[in-house]
Order: structure tokens, then sequence, then C-alpha cells
């Protein structure tokens, strides 16, 4: 009899090991998932902030939403509702993205990521020619 029991407690300690591991894999999809949640959320201030004059914003957000914003402001009040749309389409694929990482679908972290790296590309670009164009005055 003490033999079964010991036999059960090392089955069970397994099972409970193999199940951790599950969890810990589970409650890491959820953790990065949420973030293109806080990045879309994050890049809507932005939109938000820039709609109304400041010059601040959230480094976190994506940066093709500022491309977006600074093109289409020339436009003037059709380019400004048709920045708004286009930030809320950009900010819901990837709240999109977001739901399909919290499932645990690779490809949606590896589209995010791919994604991301692109906006902040834009970004850099944008910045970068900025500062260039200083630098050549000097």
């Amino acid at each position: 009899m003490e033999t079964k029991t010991k036999n059960l407690v090392k089955e069970k300690s397994v099972l409970d090991n193999s199940t951790i591991q599950k969890l810990n894999l589970i409650n890491s999809y959820r953790s990065g998932g949420r973030w293109f949640y806080w990045i879309a959320g994050l890049s809507l201030v932005n939109t938000i902030i820039y709609y109304f004059g400041s010059g601040m914003y959230f480094v976190v957000g994506l940066g093709i939403m500022q491309f977006v914003e600074g093109f289409f402001s020339s436009f003037g009040n059709l380019g400004i509702i048709a920045y708004i749309i286009i930030d809320l389409l950009i900010a819901g694929v990837y709240v999109a993205i977001g739901y399909f990482a919290l499932k645990g679908e690779k490809l949606a972290f590896i589209l995010g990521f791919i994604f991301y790296r692109y906006s902040s590309f834009c970004l850099c670009k944008r910045y970068f020619q900025y500062y260039l164009s200083y630098l050549c005055l000097i």
C-alpha cells in the first residue's frame, strides 16, 4: 500500500511539473499579448494629443500613426477626419493582433513584431531626416 502511495506521489509531481510548465507558457503568451493592447491604446492617446496640438507623445505608441497624422493634417478638416479614421483602423489591427496573441498564436506575435519594427522605423526615419537637415544648416 505504501509503494502505491509513493508511485502516485511521483506521478502527481510529474503531472504538476508539466501543468506548471503549461501555465507558465500561457502566462508568457498573455503577458506578451497584453503589450499589443497597450501599444494600440497609447497610440490612440497620441492621436488625441496630436489633435489638440500638444507637442508631446508616448514613445511606446506606433510611429506610423504620426506619419499618417503628419501627412493628412495639411488637408484641413477633411484631413483630420481621415487621419482619425486611419488611426482607428491601425489601432484596430493592433488590437486584433493582441487578441490572437493572447490565444497563443505565434503568427500574431511575428506580425505584431514586424509591424511594430516597421512603425518604429518610420518614426526614426522622420526624426533622423529632421535632425540631419538641422545639422546641415550648422
